[in-house]
């Protein structure tokens, strides 16, 4: 699928210190913009159904939503007589008649809406609100009969925010009760309603920073809510919004007190620089990092501009440090009699009985007309305190007494990148400068610099900040990035909205469905700039091979597996020096594991990992056993094959690249790996680059069809001979995509052709593949893999 980026459904270059997931570009015609519209939709309702959960009653939905709030306090506002006058407005909310409009039911809507958002606000207790008709708002990229924007958005009264992909809530408008038809999971059925409302939430997401989203639709005299946190997407049983109008002032009333009324915004990040003072840093830190080349690519912004993409980010007190794994794997590295599951994932103790799914449909009133709805999910009252009251063991890092300084930082424009994705990790990282630096009279550093990394953790694994500790712990490790600190952002409440709903939905089921996160910020003290703008094709191996002896230390000293090495998990130095004199080095360790941890026998057999990247023999579904370290090496060298056939002029041209790795099954990659394919691919003048690619592609041949398996020695070896020989070409640096693509690619089409016929001769199984949860799109990766399933279980 087309990448889609931030307030944008075109593609767009996404400056790297991303330490997520991107996609493969096509070459390809691009598609419409009403199939780019349709297609978003169809994903975002897919990937909706897979992560919903309801529907729940009415009364249930707000209980679990907003808890703690006492949501019948707005009778003491709303008198009788206020009452009727907003039951008088909803009933004036008709279709207009020709064609069953729903655009007659927008003024009348606002009007109700906005008298209630404006008595809850009248005893000057409340945040005041506005509803804005967003119907006919229009992405950049859109064709004017694609507008993708709900009918109504809830923003600030005080706000001059007209955007509604920054607004605090949702609502979606359709003139009859047809279209109410939740999407079911994989159901492939016309429900274009509901997966209108979960695109809304995916571009709301990607625009701003949240902790959940809610939404409501009104569809003909029916309603339902809606709440999408990085986990699931939970919605309420339809109900009748005209005849109970109660119902509606009491999620407006809750929605609007809850969570210090924030309404799911995340705080910890503000928009827009206010302090004039902080103006000049700003500026200096920006021209500095764009005259050094870490943003480069992005259009160059006049300070006005600057200052209103910006944002101050504020990085709670506390650290994960190593302690909690040292604590893990001593308790789990030794003694193999003790295998348990992750700690978050010990034995639960809910029978199946406290969790209670009632077959039964919400009963329809005299109309008639009401679609059926699904089976109502209750939770069974005997059981909740229960539920609240147990402690469940997770591997929540509370802060150490060493790290009690809250710190504030300014971002240098907008994020670099972030995530396409709804539910997962979420990743949204940022080039930062701490506000602290303008006391200077100094110049602008690199080591004033920083990347504030944002991002949902899975609850059942070890923090990344946690792991980076614990590879520091002796001192900087060669070849992998430098963190100052992490933490996470729930400061140990568990109804903190810095955590997802799923610990909650999974407390009542035998098998957790929904993958409980956390919200996590690191701040990343190595500065770099991604594979794909090297500045020298030396620079290119070099920064690859210190990263590979990067990876060797964390395998070969600390029994630490990576498992996503990627073109966006492979960074090239800034400064050097401050890396140790590594010229590249290692991040994202989200799903990094212990190997000596006897509770992740399982994790190491599941499919992690980046598709394009990810070893032949992994990819191609036949393998089952343990991720192993020759695994991951297999992966630096699809990466640096990736980098050159894109990013320089070679015999083939880039469609080559797309017949290697467009394959989801990995047949491409398997067929380009045989001796007489890799012999006839050189990069134009330049020999010594076109030697790595051969030695290290022999040896990966080797390893995938005879069984002679890479060492990290044997790889870095054959580029480090390379390195050192004379003939290196000097200032070659990366061509953009679009220069490489104006060679003759007569013999990439013909090339094309063995990777689809590999992939139609079933000679390999393919297996089943979904996205890593919370990575996105961009360039150089695509899906991305986190299969739960075990190798044996997994789907054909």
């Amino acid at each position: 699928m087309s990448q889609r980026s931030t307030e944008t459904r075109s593609s767009s270059t996404l400056s790297c210190i991303s330490t997520s997931a991107s996609s493969s570009s096509s070459c390809s015609q691009p598609p419409t913009s009403k199939q780019n519209t349709d297609s978003y939709r169809m994903h975002a309702g897919k990937e909706a159904a897979t992560n919903a959960a309801g529907p729940f009653n009415v009364d249930e939905f707000l209980e679990q939503c907003f808890p703690g709030t006492d949501r019948k306090a707005f009778r003491s506002i709303f008198d009788s007589r206020k009452r009727k006058n907003f039951e008088e407005l909803l009933r004036e909310a008709k279709k207009g008649r020709k064609h069953k409009s729903e655009k007659a039911m927008h003024a009348p809507t606002m009007k109700a809406l906005q008298y209630a958002y404006d008595v809850l606000a009248g005893d000057g207790h409340l945040t005041e609100l506005r509803i804005d008709n967003t119907s006919q708002q229009k992405l950049s990229g859109d064709a004017e009969e694609h507008k993708p924007a709900p009918d109504l958005a809830v923003q600030l009264k005080a706000s001059p925010e007209k955007r509604w992909t920054h607004a605090l809530a949702i609502v979606d408008i359709k003139p009859d009760t047809s279209k109410d038809t939740p999407r079911r999971d994989n159901e492939p059925v016309d429900v274009e309603a509901p997966d209108q409302i979960h695109d809304y939430a995916t571009l709301a997401f990607q625009s701003r920073p949240r902790c959940y989203l809610l939404g409501f639709a009104l569809h003909g005299h029916i309603s339902r809510f809606y709440r999408w946190d990085h986990s699931c997407v939970i919605y309420s049983a339809w109900f009748n919004w005209k005849c109970q109008p109660d119902i509606v002032l009491e999620f407006l009333y809750a929605s609007s007190v809850f969570s210090n009324r924030t309404m799911g915004i995340d705080s910890t990040v503000v928009p827009g620089i206010s302090d004039i003072a902080e103006g000049p840093l700003l500026a200096n830190a920006y021209r500095f990092a764009r005259d050094l080349g870490i943003l480069d690519g992005q259009k160059a912004l006049d300070l006005t501009s600057l200052v209103v993409q910006s944002s101050a980010i504020v990085v709670p007190a506390g650290h994960d440090d190593a302690s909690q794994i040292d604590k893990v794997l001593h308790a789990y590295g030794t003694n193999h009699s003790e295998r348990a599951a992750s700690p978050a994932r010990e034995a639960k103790h809910t029978s199946s009985s406290d969790a209670q799914v009632a077959s039964e449909t919400a009963v329809g009133d005299e109309r008639g007309d009401e679609p059926r709805d699904l089976s109502l999910v209750t939770v069974s009252r005997k059981h909740s305190s229960r539920c609240e009251a147990r402690s469940k063991p997770s591997t929540h890092i509370y802060p150490t007494s060493g790290q009690n300084t809250t710190e504030r930082f300014i971002s240098l424009g907008t994020a670099l990148f972030t995530s396409s994705s709804l539910f997962g990790r979420g990743t949204r990282t940022w080039l930062a400068v701490q506000d602290t630096v303008q006391s200077s009279s100094r110049s602008i550093g690199t080591h004033d610099l920083v990347v504030i990394k944002d991002s949902w953790r899975d609850a059942d694994r070890f923090s990344e900040s946690a792991i980076y500790s614990k590879i520091h712990q002796a001192g900087h490790t060669f070849g992998v990035a430098r963190v100052r600190r992490g933490v996470d952002l729930d400061g140990g409440e568990r109804h903190s909205v810095h955590r997802t709903w799923a610990e909650k939905l999974n407390a009542f089921r035998e098998v957790d469905r929904y993958t409980h996160r956390i919200h996590h910020r690191i701040i990343i003290e190595s500065i770099g700039i991604p594979l794909s703008q090297f500045r020298s094709t030396r620079e290119l191996v070099q920064a690859t091979k210190d990263a590979m002896e990067g990876h060797r230390h964390l395998y070969e000293k600390l029994q630490i597996l990576h498992r996503d090495i990627s073109v966006n998990n492979i960074m090239i130095s800034v400064a050097s020096q401050a890396e140790g004199g590594a010229k590249g080095f290692l991040i994202d360790l989200d799903y990094a594991v212990f190997v000596n941890d006897t509770r992740a026998t399982s994790e190491l057999q599941e499919l992690t990992g980046t598709a394009d990247f990810i070893a032949v023999e992994l990819q191609l579904g036949n393998y089952i056993g343990n991720h192993q370290p020759y695994h991951d090496l297999e992966s630096f060298y699809w990466s640096l094959l990736y980098t050159t056939l894109r990013h320089t002029r070679t015999n083939r041209g880039p469609l080559y690249c797309d017949s290697i790795f467009s394959a989801r099954s990995g047949l491409g990659k398997l067929g380009f790996l045989s001796p007489l394919a890799q012999a006839a691919l050189s990069v134009d003048n330049n020999p010594r680059l076109t030697a790595c690619l051969t030695s290290f592609g022999r040896l990966t041949w080797e390893s995938v069809q005879i069984g002679v398996r890479i060492t990290h020695s044997a790889a870095m070896n054959c580029l480090d001979a390379e390195l050192k020989k004379p003939g290196w070409l000097e200032g070659d640096r990366a061509l953009p995509l679009e220069a490489c693509s104006k060679q003759q690619i007569s013999d990439a089409v013909g090339e094309n052709n063995f990777s689809k016929e590999m992939h139609a001769s079933g000679l390999a199984r393919r297996a089943s593949l979904k996205r890593k949860p919370g990575d996105g799109e961009g360039e150089g990766q695509e899906e991305e893999v986190k299969a739960r399933q075990q190798p044996r279980q997994r789907r054909a």
